[in-house]
């Protein structure tokens, strides 16, 4: 048998991973069936290396569970177990049922069997969690932990409350064992990438477009040097002939320990973008975009700035489609000024 620290943690990584579906035993009826909990994580690795920390035995081996098993298919198992000198098919075994998933974005799974002795297996098996992997950029994945099927009352606020602290727990120990992984990028490679974005600095950057409506589009966008001389802030307005209304404000620099040049940004719908910037040559910025908000799932876009003079530069939005394709929406010639015209403000 386990010992009570040893069921604790097991059960953190019950809940992490996905939380069990229906089971045998029932609980008090869901007062909202479809409540959800959700814990979000920012891991310094690429995407690649954080799948494999939840889908081989050697990634959960790693920093999860000293036993582990895994059978990476629809229909198929994860089975962990805390006890060194456990294996995977004694009382102490958690096992996963592999419902669903999308190599590197998205693992699905229910609690099939919980280990003997463990306080909230009722709560488990009426719940199940996905697992969705975002890449922030080259060295960095955002964690996104979704347990639906939640209900109300006194057994469900107790498991809550107890996952929700083992949460906090299991993902700083994913942390701690990417710690400095992402610290791939070079610093030189990082310099040449913040020296493009400087170049958005001085005057006012102005575009402006017929849509085929007749309406006139306008875009302003400006940048200022940040307190450390390195970094930057921005904000843009969008509008037309009948005004213009400030669109977001953001801040560019470099990440510390990662030597990755980040953004983020936020618009006047509250809504939540952040990324990484990468530079292939010296004209060109990539910005990895991913947007959150309240209204539903995130969305994830690429953003190509291409300096073709002085003066000038060109920006390009596309959207990340479910195929893993990129849709054009919308393409638009930036230029200088010292100050933009009355239209613009």
């Amino acid at each position: 048998m386990m010992n009570r620290n040893a069921l604790i943690r097991a059960s953190l990584v019950v809940v992490v991973l996905a939380l069990g579906a229906a089971g045998s035993m029932r609980l008090q009826e869901p007062a909202a069936p479809s409540r959800t909990l959700e814990w979000n994580a920012d891991i310094d690795a690429p995407v690649a290396k954080v799948w494999g920390a939840f889908t081989t035995k050697e990634g959960v081996e790693a920093w999860m569970t000293p036993v582990a098993e895994v059978d990476l298919r629809v229909g198929g198992t994860l089975k962990t177990n805390y006890n060194p000198q456990g294996t995977t098919g004694d009382e102490s075994t958690i096992v996963h049922r592999i419902l669903a998933f999308e190599p590197q974005r998205m693992l699905a799974m229910r609690v099939e069997k919980s280990p003997a002795g463990f306080p909230h297996a009722k709560v488990i098996e009426q719940a199940w969690g996905i697992t969705y992997f975002e890449p922030l950029g080259p060295n960095r994945t955002h964690i996104r932990l979704v347990s639906a099927g939640w209900g109300s009352g006194p057994d469900w606020d107790a498991a809550e409350a107890f996952f929700q602290a083992g949460n906090e727990w299991t993902l700083n120990k994913l942390k701690e064992m990417f710690a400095g992984d992402g610290a791939a990028t070079s610093k030189a490679a990082a310099d040449a990438t913040l020296d493009v974005a400087r170049r958005m600095l001085d005057g006012e950057w102005i575009a402006e477009r017929q849509e085929d409506d007749g309406k006139t589009f306008r875009v302003r966008n400006v940048a200022i040097d940040g307190a450390d001389h390195r970094s930057l802030s921005t904000r843009g307005w969008l509008g037309g002939a009948e005004g213009m209304f400030e669109h977001g404000q953001g801040q560019i620099w470099i990440e510390p320990g990662t030597n990755e040049v980040r953004f983020q940004n936020i618009n006047e719908q509250g809504h939540v973008a952040r990324g990484a910037i990468t530079s292939p040559n010296e004209n060109t910025l990539v910005w990895d975009w991913h947007a959150r908000s309240d209204a539903g799932p995130g969305q994830r876009y690429r953003v190509t700035t291409t300096f073709t003079g002085a003066d000038a530069y060109t920006f390009e939005l596309e959207h990340l489609e479910d195929d893993g394709s990129y849709r054009k929406l919308i393409e638009l010639p930036f230029r200088r000024v010292e100050e933009a015209p009355a239209a613009f403000r």
